[in-house]
């Protein structure tokens, strides 16, 4: 039920699990309760007010996706690609900051999830590769 403002807040005790609630993506941040946000901001999820930003575009793709990380920070960061089914697809470590990377060329038509990793922060985005035209 929404409250007074028209929000949805649902408040869930820290676990070390993600799950992907029917379009919600849960993020974790550094106080006990973790917040659920709609990801309908074309694939764009802001960390704090604008530090971090992660965009994935084309989105659904063909062929490949550009990630682009903007950021405050100069910290490098972590990319994992993991399938719907949770298997890791690929992993990259010590990515720079404000970089852009091309990943998903070989991947297979399907779902998949980028969890882009900055010290306690994860953002999540989702993926859809389709079949090529």
């Amino acid at each position: 039920m929404p409250d007074g403002s028209g929000k949805i807040v649902v408040t869930l005790t820290q676990s070390a699990s993600y799950n992907y609630l029917n379009g919600f993506i849960l993020s974790e941040n550094s106080s006990t309760t973790t917040h659920t946000t709609r990801n309908n901001t074309n694939g764009v999820i802001p960390e704090q007010a604008g530090a971090l930003q992660v965009q994935a575009f084309p989105n659904p793709s063909s062929h490949y996706f550009t990630l682009r990380v903007m950021g405050t920070t100069n910290r490098p960061g972590q990319l994992h690609i993991t399938d719907a089914l949770g298997r890791v697809v690929e992993t990259r470590n010590a990515v720079p900051a404000n970089t852009t990377l091309t990943i998903g060329a070989a991947y297979r038509p399907g779902v998949y999830y980028a969890q882009w990793m900055l010290g306690g922060t994860k953002q999540v985005l989702k993926l859809v590769k389709t079949t090529a035209e």
